[in-house]
């Protein structure tokens, strides 16, 4: 807050009152040494006009401060003035050439009562599309034991695990949920593979994995005969999930992931 110095002018003491005058109008008193109502009324006339003339002529100068004008001129208790949207500024960028904010730069609110968890709420930002928060107490439902996910420390470009992604074993229960992924190789007795939810302040983004490079697959034609294998060489894009349910017949978890890839087949037969 900025306040100015405050400047106040010296106030020098007020012209002696003409006590002669007074000694003139006190001759029309009697000698009684009782005033009467005639001089009261001149004795108060009297310092009325010299209280008047000293206070403008001698009239201490403004306290200067932003702070003060501020207090004095502004109602505080008004409504704020009111504020572009954001679709207008955004649409004015685009058209100047800019592209407009991304998704991960605004806010919104994940709450613990909405996964039947901790009822704690926290405000979020910086976590990608294609990415699910984990912050606090609160882990997003879609983190499911069983799958792939790499972890980046949200609002850096620092991962997790040297950025590999890693098979999530559990989730743990309580306020600060231990989250385990799948041992290194020979470190099943020890394993480090593991962080709590509530370690960073802002959180993380955990990106689901359903295919990574070098990957391999069998090509089935339309009658389900195998036709030849082919490899994935190259990823484009995120790997974006769009459903998560439980299978009704057994229980099981199953994603969609949507998944943009170039491969090459490595053999082929003459049914492809």
């Amino acid at each position: 807050m900025e306040t100015g110095v405050s400047r106040y002018s010296s106030v020098p003491e007020c012209d002696a009152p003409n006590i002669s005058l007074l000694s003139e109008e006190a001759d029309r008193c009697d000698g009684s040494g009782e005033v009467n109502d005639d001089c009261w009324q001149q004795l108060e006339a009297f310092w009325g006009a010299e209280k008047h003339r000293c206070c403008q002529q001698h009239e201490p100068a403004a306290f200067e401060s932003s702070t003060e004008s501020q207090l004095e001129n502004r109602d505080f208790l008004s409504e704020p003035p009111p504020q572009e949207s954001f679709e207008e500024p955004l649409a004015r960028k685009a058209t100047k050439g800019n592209q407009p904010a991304a998704a991960s730069d605004f806010l919104y609110i994940v709450r613990g009562e909405d996964i039947n968890d901790v009822p704690t709420s926290y405000v979020v930002n910086g976590i990608k599309p294609h990415e699910f928060p984990v912050i606090g107490t609160y882990v997003d439902k879609r983190v499911v034991p069983g799958f792939r996910y790499i972890v980046r420390v949200n609002r850096t470009s620092r991962f997790l695990f040297g950025g590999q992604p890693l098979h999530l074993e559990s989730v743990g229960r309580g306020y600060g949920k231990r989250i385990t992924f799948e041992a290194p190789p020979g470190g099943l007795n020890e394993n480090d593979n593991f962080f709590y939810s509530d370690t960073i302040a802002q959180g993380y983004g955990f990106a689901p994995v359903a295919v990574q490079v070098g990957d391999r697959f069998r090509v089935q034609d339309s009658e389900g005969e195998e036709c030849g294998d082919l490899v994935l060489d190259e990823l484009l894009g995120e790997q974006t999930e769009v459903s998560c349910d439980v299978r009704k017949e057994d229980g099981a978890i199953v994603k969609d992931i949507v998944v943009e890839f170039h491969a090459r087949f490595l053999c082929v037969n003459n049914r492809l």
